[in-house]
């Protein structure tokens, strides 16, 4: 990981911002992550929902898998004649098992939403730049993690974006 280094480029505008985005990720930058003052509407919706897209396949195996277990303690392991039912019956192992699965979903997607928004990292290495300052509205910053082998056509590549100001930084 030593070599891995945070090329922090500041964007005049959120429209250079938003193509310099599609072009890193046309690129082939795994991660490029964005800093900008304010909400851009170019940007919504993007880059969360990755890990959500599976809650439903886990709440659906962990449900299965509860409902077999039930199922094996109900007739397997311990079978009792309860109000005279059968004792296969799956509707009274159904709730429990749906309430197991919705659980198992929920902690999936609170993990994913940790995982998508980098925590859990308090502090990100693009604040110790020179373009970022917690009071100013009018920079933009595109920050790509890259191999040092990959930093001069990286620089190249942002320049003819019309980058204003390139900071090399060592997480």
């Amino acid at each position: 990981m030593a070599d891995r280094l945070l090329v922090a480029a500041a964007l005049p505008s959120a429209d250079a911002l938003a193509r310099a985005l599609d072009g890193a990720r046309h690129a082939g930058y795994p991660r490029p992550e964005v800093f900008s003052p304010h909400p851009l509407a170019e940007l919504r919706g993007d880059g969360l929902g990755r890990g959500f897209g599976w809650a439903l396949v886990v709440a659906l195996l962990v449900a299965g898998a509860a409902l077999l277990v039930q199922y094996y303690a109900a007739v397997g392991a311990y079978p009792m004649n309860v109000s005279g039912k059968p004792v296969d019956a799956w509707a009274p192992l159904t709730p429990a098992a749906v309430v197991v699965g919705l659980m198992a979903a929920g902690i999936w997607a609170l993990v994913a939403l940790f995982r998508d928004a980098g925590l859990p990292r308090l502090h990100h290495p693009v604040f110790d730049t020179s373009r970022v300052d917690f009071g100013a509205d009018r920079w933009y910053v595109l920050a790509i993690e890259v191999k040092e082998s990959e930093l001069p056509p990286l620089r190249s590549w942002l320049k003819g974006l019309g980058v204003e100001e390139i900071e090399v930084i060592r997480p």
